[in-house]
């Protein structure tokens, strides 16, 4: 039998990678989210390891600071949609390399 529907079936479908089937055309940062779920997963990624900044204690603090970045970034002209998804890439390029 294959895996429950909407189970963690990559291996038994073939996939090669934590971030197989992540769509590249997602918005960004619901795909960020998505590769940090995947590779926490799959034990390549410990999103508690070497943070040194305090905790985020709950959704509105999160959305402020998300904000607050995008505002900074703004001012400076830097396009930060663009700034997440290349680090995104950079973040799953490191942890889950590209299968031969």
């Amino acid at each position: 039998m294959g895996a429950p529907e909407g189970g963690r079936g990559g291996e038994e479908r073939g996939s090669r990678g934590a971030l197989d089937g992540i769509p590249a055309g997602m918005p960004t940062l619901a795909r960020a989210a998505k590769v940090v779920e995947r590779l926490k997963r799959a034990g390549l990624l410990d999103p508690a390891a070497g943070s040194a900044r305090e905790p985020i204690l709950d959704e509105s603090e999160l959305g402020d600071a998300i904000l607050d970045l995008v505002i900074r970034a703004n001012a400076q002209g830097i396009d930060a949609d663009r700034a997440l998804r290349l680090a995104a890439n950079r973040l799953a390029g490191r942890a889950d390399p590209p299968h031969r």
